[in-house]
């Protein structure tokens, strides 16, 4: 036994996170690699400082394939602690991280990706998920029935209490889930990669349905706004600060005035827009017949559920009633999404980057020469020399236009013919949009 294993906990955290800063600085990658490789399948239940490390990386670093490489010795150790479970304790897997409740995208796409695990038999049976709202207070209670199809939920304390020696030995990772050895990584990298094994085994690739007492909640409420479910619904919905901030998350807010020009014209077509959000939200200054802006407003969770799951299509950017809406199966529109890729059913606007130093357009493959795919952190961009670009107000109304001529010929549901290099080909399952098209190669 090493003398490292006999370390107290805040011990061997100080050791490790020491030898991984030091060994960062000078690149030793495979060497970083082999010591976290030997140290943790040692001391396996401090697997989450690996977790640490990967997002120290993904928001400081411009090492994304390399963090990537330490998220998958995370997920090794943590499948590793889950089958000695299940073969030596006959248990069942337990949930983590449970603080997923408290964001409504990352609820989604969790219980989404555990669905389809479960459909390819690679869990056998739900995980256990402990939900405490005065530890953890949910984006939405009305989700719960639907979380419910693929956990089963614990909301008594004790039982909680009762179970927390097998929670330790069992673990089920709903954030890093994996089909392989190759395919795993962050729900949202996830559910691309899992699209062709979907479609090759018939196995649907928007696992929701509306619920009863979902539709009875929704369909009252917008009964009296003098909404029906006879109209062309557009629901929007634009990131902004206020809710979930933080610094790497900048690039991924948007200025609701830059869209306003693309609602209008919907509400031209004789299309009705809803929007929902945070009550911090600013103003999109439309005031026309039609538009809804339920932001200001107090209303039922299920409202949400609702639009996301029956509207025409989601328009706006990638953020929490995206992942609802998508997995529900509606059609989505993004604009300036990052990191790059494209969901099944959706037509997708990149944020584009300039070279701080030559004003040179920055393509698809020169972000993934210079950090890899998976990097959204502003504050990484930036010390790259990257200047954003996003869309402006009239590449937004015309994206918009090819949106509806797309759903409207059923083109969105095929595949779009872009040739991608094969090492991030699977990145791209839905549409890019004309100007998104011009940095594919």
């Amino acid at each position: 036994m090493s003398k490292r294993e006999n370390l107290r906990e805040n011990e061997f955290r100080d050791f490790i996170l020491s030898f991984f800063q030091e060994n960062i600085r000078s690149q030793s990658f495979d060497k970083i690699l082999s010591v976290l490789r030997d140290e943790f399948y040692q001391r396996p239940y401090d697997r989450v400082i690996l977790v640490e490390m990967y997002n120290h990386l993904m928001v400081n670093s411009n090492y994304g394939q390399f963090a990537n490489k330490i998220l998958g010795l995370f997920i090794e150790i943590t499948n590793f602690l889950s089958s000695t479970a299940l073969d030596e304790l006959n248990v069942p897997l337990f949930a983590e991280p449970v603080g997923m409740v408290q964001r409504i995208g990352e609820c989604v796409d969790q219980v989404a990706c555990a669905k389809h695990l479960r459909s390819l038999n690679l869990i056998d049976r739900k995980p256990v998920l402990f939900v405490d709202e005065r530890q953890y207070k949910m984006a939405n209670r009305a989700f719960l029935p639907y979380i419910k199809e693929a956990f089963e939920v614990l909301e008594n304390f004790q039982e909680f209490i009762d179970l927390a020696a097998v929670n330790l030995v069992a673990p089920f990772n709903s954030m890093y889930p994996s089909y392989s050895s190759e395919i795993y990584g962050h729900t949202n990298l996830f559910v691309k990669q899992i699209t062709p094994i979907l479609k090759e085994k018939k196995i649907p690739l928007k696992p929701f349905c509306l619920k009863k007492e979902t539709e009875i909640v929704g369909r009252s409420f917008f009964g009296s706004l003098g909404v029906s479910e006879k109209d062309q619904v557009v629901l929007i919905h634009l990131r902004e600060p206020g809710y979930f901030d933080r610094d790497q998350h900048a690039l991924r807010n948007s200025k609701p005035q830059d869209f306003r020009k693309a609602v209008n014209w919907l509400l031209s077509q004789g299309i009705k827009v809803v929007r929902i959000g945070h009550s911090d939200m600013s103003s999109m200054e439309v005031d026309r017949a039609g538009f809804y802006d339920l932001t200001k407003m107090n209303y039922p969770p299920e409202v949400d559920i609702y639009i996301c799951a029956k509207a025409m299509f989601y328009f706006g950017t990638s953020s929490g009633p995206f992942s609802l809406a998508d997995q529900f199966g509606t059609a989505t529109l993004l604009f300036n999404e990052l990191p790059y890729c494209s969901r099944s059913n959706s037509l997708v606007n990149l944020l584009k980057f300039v070279d701080k130093h030559n004003q040179k357009l920055r393509t698809i493959a020169d972000i993934n020469s210079i950090m890899g795919l998976d990097i959204y952190s502003a504050n990484v961009f930036s010390n790259c020399n990257l200047i954003p670009l996003p869309a402006s107000e009239d590449e937004i109304l015309k994206t918009t236009k090819t949106m509806l001529d797309k759903l409207g010929s059923g083109e969105l549901s095929k595949s779009q013919k872009l040739t991608f290099p094969k090492e991030y080909a699977f990145r791209f399952q839905g549409h890019l949009d004309e100007s998104s098209c011009e940095i594919v190669t």
